[in-house]
């Protein structure tokens, strides 16, 4: 017992408020709210995090995020259609209206086949153009869903062999390879997987030729 308080524990071992506050660090919290914003892309990146950040790469505003973000666990149907586990890492305010998406994704869409997903990366828009702007992944404010099917290449794999071969290119050159959704693939709006992210404030990235991309800032 004298060794928990000692260390900043409490009597049933875990690291509270009050630890925290004794210890001079801020608790990193995941919110339990979906977040909501309005007006302008600009307006919420300011609600979002706090401060207008800039378009271009800054290790001081990246160290801000960094503090914002926590990572979110969720239940999904894997690429051999059983119940799995997969997780990312998103803006704390955003971490509700994450888990609300994937829920649905699970629940209403239990045919979608959830392979991969990506979240926070503090990185440049990554297009092929060099462009020096940053992404929506930088604030946490972006989600992929089955992303690396890209440049024509299969996304699941397994010893080298293609495991499914209804697997499309989520990505080329901005064009759709084919029209048709699929239980791996978003290529219209009609697609449920698209519903679901509206239905918690994320915007898809299809409408410029990213289908696995949905942002809190209506997909841009």
């Amino acid at each position: 017992m004298e060794w928990q308080r000692a260390n900043g524990l409490t009597d049933n071992g875990r690291f509270d408020d009050a630890c925290a506050q004794k210890a001079g660090v801020t608790l990193n919290r995941m919110s339990t709210t979906e977040f909501t914003a309005s007006g302008s892309i600009d307006q919420k990146k300011k609600d979002l995090l706090g401060f207008s950040p800039s378009k271009t790469w800054s290790t001081s505003e990246k160290n801000k995020i960094d503090g914002m973000v926590t990572s979110v666990s969720f239940p999904v149907h894997d690429e051999n259609g059983k119940d799995n586990t997969k997780s990312l890492t998103i803006h704390n305010k955003l971490a509700a209206n994450v888990k609300a998406i994937f829920t649905d994704i699970y629940t209403k869409v239990p045919t979608f086949r959830v392979v991969n997903v990506g979240g926070y990366c503090y990185r440049r828009i990554n297009n092929g153009t060099g462009t020096q702007t940053l992404s929506n992944h930088s604030f946490g404010a972006a989600i992929d869903i089955n992303y690396g099917a890209d440049k024509g290449y299969d996304l699941v794999s397994k010893n080298s062999k293609v495991v499914n071969s209804k697997l499309n290119p989520f990505w080329s050159g901005g064009k759709p390879l084919d029209s048709g959704d699929t239980d791996y693939a978003m290529r219209t709006v009609n697609h449920p997987v698209v519903k679901a992210c509206a239905d918690h404030g994320f915007g898809w990235g299809g409408q410029y030729g990213d289908y696995m991309h949905f942002s809190f800032f209506d997909g841009h």
